[in-house]
């Protein structure tokens, strides 16, 4: 699915947000980063920075409590499709005082018109041995990465864009949205990401472990042979199933336009386009606005105001 090339590039990608960032050349992140990323900082307290602006603000603000050095390693690849893939690696982070720290970055690259890009990053504090609990919870002084308190270990692991000294400050130069929702449980932006990677993937199995065993999915702009509400893991799972067997359509990548919070931080409303091609049309774009709500880790309830008429048309079917 991935050709040697795209795992170098994608490599490349990961290792060169060290160099940037050390270098200061936040002008750059787009060689980094879609213009549309979600990087998720909630284990510094500082919730999700979205876009290129919000992320080169909070490093301003943060100034000289930026790590000297960013190092990464252990890079693992597991493409989702041609134009997407998940990548895993460990960062290293190194202050001017000599104090280090450790984190786990967990991306989505999606390759775009100039290459590979983070359009998704989820940085996991490790302060624990043996996967024993990660972020603030876990708590303690467990060694020499945590000498001094764990703030000055945040910020040397995670990075300028992701430190959790000067968190109010870079909150406020940057436009951060903070939520509730407990990282452990993946929150529904996570949720959004594997959603995608599922449907573009069209993978039953990865569906059916997305969804809560009593899982509601609505279509308020219904047509006729169109369901307007799915009730249960099993009915959601089978229609799409169902759906995907059809063929003549795929899903390659999508383009978010905004994600907004609302006051339950595990619901979030995204206004997106799923980019496509058809054996009817070729390339399509699909605009949709979507209402995702997450519990425990998994999918309670969706509400798809897909736009019926450009579904039909992409499809090569009348209403």
């Amino acid at each position: 699915m991935l050709t040697e090339q795209d795992r170098t590039d994608i490599t490349d990608v990961i290792n060169l947000h060290g160099h940037l960032t050390d270098a200061g050349e936040l002008d750059r992140l787009d060689e980094l980063f879609t213009p549309d990323v979600t990087l998720d900082v909630d284990d510094f307290g500082l919730g999700a920075l979205h876009g290129l602006e919000a992320i080169r603000a909070a490093a301003l603000a943060l100034g000289a409590g930026n790590p000297v050095g960013h190092h990464v390693t252990n890079i693992v690849i597991t493409p989702v499709s041609a134009d997407s893939a998940r990548v895993r690696s460990k960062g290293i982070g190194v202050q001017g005082d000599g104090r280090t720290g450790s984190v786990v970055y967990d991306d989505t690259v999606t390759r775009g018109a100039d290459g590979w890009r983070i359009s998704y990053r989820k940085i996991s504090l490790r302060r624990t041995p043996l996967g024993a609990g990660t972020g603030p919870a876990a708590g303690g002084k467990t060694g020499a990465g945590e000498a001094g308190g764990g703030e000055a270990d945040a910020r040397a692991g995670a990075g300028a864009e992701e430190a959790s000294h000067g968190k109010a400050d870079a909150r406020a130069g940057a436009g951060v949205e903070k939520t509730s929702t407990p990282s452990t449980g993946g929150g529904p932006r996570e949720l959004l990401e594997r959603f995608r990677e599922v449907a573009i993937e069209q993978s039953v199995e990865g569906l059916r472990e997305l969804y809560a065993v009593d899982a509601v999915q609505e279509f308020p702009f219904t047509r006729p042979g169109v369901p307007g509400r799915l009730e249960g893991r099993e009915e959601i799972v089978r229609w799409a199933a169902e759906i995907w067997k059809l063929g003549g359509f795929r899903y390659e990548r999508y383009r978010t336009i905004a994600i907004h919070e609302t006051a339950d931080p595990g619901t979030i409303v995204v206004e997106q386009e799923a980019l496509g091609t058809s054996d009817a049309v070729g390339a399509f774009a699909l605009p949709n606005l979507l209402v995702l709500t997450e519990r425990d880790g998994q999918i309670a309830r969706v509400r798809d105001y897909v736009n019926i008429l450009a579904a039909a048309e992409a499809l090569g079917r009348k209403l």
